[in-house]
């Protein structure tokens, strides 16, 4: 039987080629009624998509995707953008151009917004962000899809959006795990408390939310007996200090997890040099250079890792992939594998491939 073609298409409908492309590929510029004929034509002929001459031929038409991410904490945001550059590198010869742009304030709507529209001027076709729980995104994310320019979330989601696609961590099961080593660690029984930075971010809401979802459903000898938020940045020089301070007055507690992985060396230095608090087991997200030297003290006790390098990696493919197809991931949330690093798997030789430490090697078979 003889492989239905594009052009086979066009000519049984009367219509160009390229206007049964935009249709395939969900394109501006075909009205619904066309694009339901081609979609029922593609349907019943089984149509596919030559891939490699879609590729070939995009060396003549730029794909331009826009990306803003974060760029303190370096030690992984620097993972998430090695991820990023060995995306582009193996998408450049298929007509991708990346414009990335990196954000000085951490999580902050306003520069985002002026990133956002700083790109679109540059005329992109899809868009990568590190969002903030903010309506004037989610405003922001709706016009962009009206103008048909797709957007993907990295590391952090933003709900009720038109946002395309999400690539990071599964949030609230990080919280979990969290909560599972703690318990463990405790043997059951004992005292928490958890410090969470003040951001408006869905990644640390739904963290925190998962620890104490397991320790109410499943450890019940655990007792959250103190919440702390602050905004890290405010305290200054003084962080330290400040917070120390608050855990030294909280009265007795056995464990302390830190929501966020931008402050857990600060925690294990007030940790390590806190007659009070040197036994506290701790718990955090995300290696350092410095956190490991808190784990291989045993100050730090264990962090759940969230494949930055994967996350960077993934997120560029398959929003490629969407612009290029118009074939969206199987699933709307995409999550990166969650890692659990203890003292002895993490001090790795050097020739381990994917050692935990603050460079990453690349992808890894089932991530």
């Amino acid at each position: 039987m003889k492989k239905v073609t594009l052009q086979d298409i066009a000519d049984e409908l009367g219509i160009s080629k390229g206007t049964v492309d935009r249709a395939i590929h969900n394109r501006p510029g075909v009205s619904a009624a066309t694009r339901e004929k081609v979609l029922n034509l593609v349907k019943k002929y089984n149509y596919k998509p030559n891939k490699v001459a879609r590729l070939l031929s995009l060396k003549s038409k730029m794909i331009n995707i826009g990306v803003i991410c974060q760029s303190n904490p370096a030690f992984f945001w620097n993972n998430v953008k090695a991820g990023i550059k060995a995306a582009e590198a193996e998408l450049a010869d298929f007509g991708m151009q990346l414009i990335l742009k990196e954000l000085k304030n951490y999580r902050e709507v306003n520069e985002l917004l002026e990133k956002i529209d700083e790109l679109t001027v540059e005329k992109i076709d899809g868009l990568v962000i590190v969002p903030v729980n903010s309506d004037r995104l989610r405003k922001k994310i709706n016009e962009l899809s009206q103008k048909s320019i797709a957007v993907a979330t990295l590391n952090d989601d933003i709900t009720d959006s038109s946002r395309l696609f999400y690539v990071g961590p599964q949030m609230r099961q990080s919280g979990r795990i969290a909560g599972e080593l703690i318990a463990k660690f405790l043997r059951l029984k004992g005292r928490v408390v958890t410090l969470n930075p003040s951001i408006q971010s869905l990644e640390y809401e739904e963290r925190l939310r998962g620890f104490k979802e397991i320790l109410r459903e499943e450890y019940k000898g655990i007792n959250l007996i103190a919440e702390y938020t602050f905004n890290y940045d405010a305290l200054g020089e003084n962080g330290q200090n400040v917070i120390k301070s608050i855990l030294e007055n909280t009265g007795e507690f056995d464990a302390i997890y830190d929501v966020d992985g931008v402050s857990l060396y600060d925690i294990g230095c007030i940790v390590k040099n806190s007659k009070k608090l040197r036994n506290a087991i701790v718990v955090g997200h995300e290696v350092s250079e410095n956190v490991k030297r808190l784990m291989e003290d045993g100050i730090i006790h264990a962090c759940i890792s969230q494949d930055p390098f994967s996350q960077g990696y993934y997120v560029i493919k398959l929003l490629f992939d969407y612009l290029v197809e118009g074939k969206k991931p199987p699933f709307d949330r995409m999550y990166t594998r969650l890692d659990v690093i203890f003292k002895e798997n993490m001090i790795s030789p050097r020739n381990i491939i994917n050692s935990y430490s603050s460079t990453s090697s690349g992808p890894v078979a089932g991530s």
